[in-house]
């Protein structure tokens, strides 16, 4: 199924946003009204936040920093969830678990191929071919992280496809803001807040989502914080 050609205003103002920056903080940090009204914003804990992906413990009480995101969400976070919707609805995805071959839809000009090897210092990678992407995914990591790592990397791919510059790559830190974005942009992608929020009151139970959704129990958690569910 071809993605549409057209790109819409919303996700215009995303790439421009995103190609603004240096990869390493917020763009908009300094003028942004949520943090001016002390709203919670995720480029005030990036070390914090990258964790959600780096540590796949069931250790829950680092998280006690995520608070619930209220009524007004600051633009970044708002944009790359309507972002994830979209990719949804391309894929007529309605429930979870949200398969991985979705990925394939992220470029149309390009395929997109998923290896899994051993990897010591990253969760994943993405390399861009002549006539396709590689997804590397770290071989040693839980099914469920693999997920999270796979549309964080994808998330990349859709960035190199609109955005200029790229992203910037600067050794082995990863406590950069285009890192949190697109870990916000796979949780958004496989923990819908509707769906989300139906399982929650069906279940009530952390454990349970994170079988349903095939996540990683840390960002389940995350994502019902997100939420003021936990």
């Amino acid at each position: 199924m071809p993605i549409e050609t057209k790109v819409p205003k919303w996700e215009a103002e995303l790439w421009d946003f995103i190609g603004m920056g240096n990869g390493v903080t917020c763009p908009i940090y300094d003028t942004c009204e949520v943090v001016k009204r002390g709203g919670w914003c995720g480029a005030d804990y990036l070390p914090k936040i990258v964790r959600i992906h780096d540590d796949d413990s069931t250790d829950l009480n680092g998280l006690d920093f995520v608070k619930p995101e209220g009524r007004v969400v600051a633009k970044p976070y708002r944009l790359v969830e309507k972002l994830s919707k979209k990719y949804l609805e391309i894929g007529r995805v309605q429930s979870p678990p949200v398969p991985g071959a979705l990925v394939a839809l992220f470029d149309d000009t390009r395929a997109v191929e998923i290896r899994e090897v051993p990897l010591k210092a990253y969760h994943g990678g993405i390399w861009r071919l002549k006539d396709r992407w590689i997804i590397h995914i770290n071989s040693n990591d839980t099914p469920e992280m693999k997920r999270l790592t796979l549309f964080h990397e994808a998330f990349h791919i859709l960035a190199h496809c609109n955005s200029t510059p790229v992203f910037m790559k600067r050794g082995f830190d990863r406590a950069r803001f285009n890192e949190a974005i697109a870990d916000f942009f796979a949780c958004y992608i496989l923990m819908p807040r509707e769906w989300v929020i139906e399982k929650w009151a069906e279940f009530k139970d952390v454990d349970k989502l994170a079988e349903i959704f095939r996540v990683p129990k840390r960002a389940m958690f995350f994502k019902l914080r997100r939420l003021g569910l936990a």
